[in-house]
């Protein structure tokens, strides 16, 4: 029997005996812990780097030995992720943050306890990290993934949305309009303003040189690599309102119980440069962004977070 649709169909007859509550449909957003298991900084939700900061706490639900969930990820997915990422994430090569154990059970239970991973699919950094420097989950692996997460939201009571890492707003099947981290990202771009983008001189990214591979426009032209600084002031600030490129200016938070709590800001721009480099790895030209592009993006991202925080923005924002 396929093991997808046997698990599938196990499940929806299992949470439609057992289910005694609905998913909440609130978000606490006072909360000052995640998912997991104690203060972790992280790259763009497996990127390798410490530019992203979740909040963590108490691990939840998912560790139940008769988890249909934690089956799928056993029998399915641990196997994608490890042949995907586990040559940086289990030793944390080239700066990798250290999420994925030496077995099917060690990274089941390193993930649940690193916070902003095992948590619905639309606030889940396994598929809201953007480009980075390992490979990108394929398009079967995305899906194996997404059913994964599903599974886990359904058994934990998370509130689940209908986005699968797109980048785009989701809201809880027929319900009220949840806040996820793919609706955040969404309404963060909404809140962005050129001329907040201009006054902080990010229309002078693109020329910021690195130390032994000329301008950052050189290799970002196009989008390359996760990030787009053009020439073109227009067209980068409107590339960088879109998923993935937004996620080097914030990324999400989650509460104690893997629901999104907040946006921060992920200061990739700003720390990439810094990154170590390991032999024979493809590494990022090393570069110090000049102080007043610093401060710049800081207060970029911070006046943006301000307004989206206060709904001072766009009417294209959710509800």
């Amino acid at each position: 029997m396929n093991w997808k649709l046997w698990t599938a169909t196990s499940l929806t007859l299992a949470l439609a005996a057992a289910c005694s509550s609905a998913p909440p449909s609130t978000i606490n957003i006072n909360t000052q812990s995640g998912s997991g298991g104690g203060k972790t900084t992280s790259g763009n939700g497996g990127e390798p780097s410490s530019g992203e900061t979740t909040d963590v706490g108490s691990s939840v639900g998912g560790s139940n030995p008769g988890s249909f969930a934690k089956e799928y990820y056993l029998s399915v997915v641990d196997l994608e992720l490890k042949t995907s990422c586990a040559s940086c994430h289990v030793g944390g090569v080239n700066g990798a943050p250290i999420f994925l154990g030496g077995n099917g059970e060690a990274s089941y239970k390193a993930m649940d306890n690193y916070g902003g991973l095992v948590v619905a699919p639309e606030n889940s950094l396994l598929l809201l990290h953007g480009a980075h420097t390992g490979p990108a989950l394929t398009v079967s692996q995305k899906n194996d993934v997404t059913t994964w997460l599903t599974m886990e939201a359904e058994e934990r009571g998370l509130t689940v949305g209908s986005g699968t890492g797109t980048g785009t707003g989701t809201t809880t099947g027929g319900g009220p309009t949840a806040t996820t981290l793919t609706s955040a990202l969404a309404d963060y771009g909404a809140c962005m303003s050129i001329t907040d983008w201009t006054a902080n001189k990010l229309d002078q990214l693109c020329n910021a040189q690195t130390l032994n591979a000329g301008p950052c426009k050189g290799c970002h032209q196009a989008g390359d690599g996760g990030n787009w600084l053009s020439g073109n002031t227009q067209e980068t600030f409107d590339m960088n309102k879109k998923f993935p490129y937004i996620k080097r200016q914030v990324t999400g938070t989650v509460d104690d119980v893997g629901n999104f709590k907040d946006l921060i800001a992920a200061n990739r721009m700003i720390q990439k440069g810094a990154e170590p480099c390991q032999p024979n790895t493809n590494c990022h030209p090393a570069y110090v962004l000049p102080p007043d592009l610093k401060t710049g993006i800081n207060n970029f991202v911070a006046k943006t977070i301000d307004k989206w925080h206060n709904k001072e923005c766009s009417a294209t924002m959710s509800p």
